[in-house]
């Protein structure tokens, strides 16, 4: 796996924003013992799989006020999927599952597919004293690829400074698992 992130960071008065670039190409390359594979095994697999990504991501904060932070932020990723796989087999009775034969015949399986991530979410945070923050959100996370599905999924959480040395965090989140 490689990747590669370029951000860039800015901050003016109360307004902080931050966008990254973000790359990846992931693969896997498989050969296999063709004749120990075949006899040991039942199949002899030689396989590629890759992945390249792409993706952005743009996150914002404005401080309202002394008690009030807003922050949004989004997050787009697009992936090319591909997967070549040859499969030595032997062809077997298909009563009794022995061999017919010792010559092997080759099963091809070439894929490829597109993956889309696409996500938003906007929270505050609330500075309710000295010691105690709230933040409460929603976050949208929408995925298409082999199956799609999307989620609204609401967050609260607290944050309190019960003394210098000790912080206590408790909180409410849904997350999205892709199918």
């Amino acid at each position: 796996t490689q990747y590669g992130i370029v951000s860039l960071q800015h901050s003016q008065g109360d307004l902080t924003l931050q966008t990254s670039l973000i790359s990846r190409y992931s693969s896997l390359s498989f050969t296999p013992d063709p004749i120990g594979d075949v006899l040991y095994n039942g199949i002899s697999q030689q396989a590629y799989k890759r992945d390249v990504a792409y993706a952005l991501q743009s996150d914002a904060a404005y401080r309202v006020n002394g008690t009030h932070t807003l922050r949004a932020g989004v997050y787009l990723q697009r992936d090319r999927l591909t997967s070549d796989t040859t499969s030595q087999v032997l062809r077997t009775d298909p009563v009794t599952g022995a061999p017919i034969n010792d010559v092997p015949v080759s099963i091809t399986d070439d894929s490829g597919n597109s993956q889309t991530i696409e996500s938003l979410y906007v929270q505050d945070e609330w500075k309710l004293k000295q010691n105690l923050v709230v933040n409460y959100g929603v976050r949208f996370d929408h995925y298409t690829a082999f199956s799609s599905a999307s989620q609204l999924s609401p967050r609260v959480n607290f944050v309190w400074l019960a003394t210098d040395n000790t912080t206590l965090h408790a909180g409410y989140s849904r997350y999205f698992s892709p199918p």
